[in-house]
């Protein structure tokens, strides 16, 4: 926008600049031809449109006015730029992590981890029960026949009633 604001700007330069040189150098010797006062008047109008040109809207106020639009645009942007920025980084991080996690799923460095497993002298135990101290290595049965830990706890979040759907 402001490309264009600069280019009407020479435009309606140079025009006033051949309207008033011509002007000067027939104000001297007092006999300007008709011809010539046309054609100064036409530039002279010719530079005034440069400056205003609401029809269009491509006069240099008009432009004026859109290019601060658009900078504000532009500053708008800027700002979010920014936000796409920090979770680009966040997405670029949980891959970093994700790629951690060896093929068999557990963490370098965990007690199950092959890694681990020699250093250690403790009896490998599953990533799972590693970390939710709820389960164990054995699934085991309530007296009504109920398995225990995090299928108990599935099952009896299936059976709670669902909420009735929003009206719309």
């Amino acid at each position: 926008m402001w490309t264009f604001f600069q280019a009407k700007t020479v435009r309606q330069t140079v025009v006033r600049t051949a309207a008033e040189e011509l002007e000067a150098q027939y104000k001297d010797a007092g006999n300007m031809p008709p011809a010539v006062k046309a054609q100064i008047e036409q530039w002279r109008k010719t530079a005034q449109r440069y400056d205003s040109e609401p029809e269009t809207n491509e006069g240099r106020k008009e432009l004026m006015a859109r290019a601060k639009t658009h900078e504000a645009k532009r500053e708008k942007a800027r700002a979010a730029y920014h936000l796409f920025e920090y979770g680009s980084a966040a997405f670029q991080l949980a891959i970093v992590l994700a790629g951690a996690v060896g093929a068999d799923g557990r963490w370098p460095g965990s007690p199950s981890s092959p890694a681990a497993s020699v250093s250690s002298a403790r009896p490998s135990r599953s990533w799972a029960s590693s970390r939710r101290p709820w389960s164990t290595s054995r699934p085991t049965k309530t007296p009504d026949g109920v398995p225990s830990g995090v299928l108990r706890r599935s099952l009896a979040a299936c059976a709670q009633p669902r909420r009735p759907p929003l009206p719309a």
